[in-house]
């Protein structure tokens, strides 16, 4: 949010760094164009990038009134990508990857419809068969993960619930996002 004298956000943020960072921040866009277009699949790694546009997005004044579409394209791709289904031929790793990017939209697509006064466009039961994102300690751990390491919220959780199981970003978000 822009402060009242127009002045730096962030003490010694200077004219430099905000004009490299909007200048990435453009060439990023202007590279997913094809995706965007569909002339290519959208990939993991696309999805991925539009997500974090989408947050970068939201900090920029002329970029701000976008954001709905941002965020409209960003649901479409988890779910032309169908990250809330469990896939086989995956390692957890990859697995715990799109749980995360998933529930990431799913808590987006919450705040900015309060924000924007639209539509949820992911619904509770396109999330029931997913399970929840293992904790953020474990998640950050060096120890690889196995098919067990999802234990560690009670009861391996599938879908939304109203309870706070652990106070990470997930662990708090998915029930308030309820």
């Amino acid at each position: 949010m822009p402060t009242s004298d127009g002045g730096p956000i962030v003490p010694g943020l200077t004219a430099d760094l905000v004009s490299l960072r909007r200048t990435m921040f453009s060439l990023s866009a202007r590279l997913m164009e094809p995706v965007f277009l569909g002339e290519v699949d959208s990939t993991f790694d696309d999805a991925i990038t539009v997500s974090m546009l989408v947050h970068i997005g939201t900090s920029e004044d002329e970029t701000h009134s976008h954001v709905p579409q941002w965020l409209a394209f960003l649901k479409f791709m988890v779910r032309q990508l169908n990250l809330n289904i469990e896939p086989d031929g995956f390692d957890e790793e990859s697995r715990e990857e799109r749980r995360r990017l998933w529930w990431a939209t799913y808590i987006v697509d919450r705040h900015s419809s309060l924000s924007f006064n639209l539509r949820t466009r992911i619904t509770e039961i396109d999330c029931r068969q997913l399970r929840r994102p293992i904790p953020d300690i474990l998640w950050e751990s060096s120890r690889p993960l196995t098919p067990r390491s999802g234990h560690g919220t009670p009861k391996g959780l599938t879908g939304v619930d109203f309870e706070v199981h652990s106070l990470d970003i997930f662990g708090i978000f998915i029930p308030i996002a309820w």
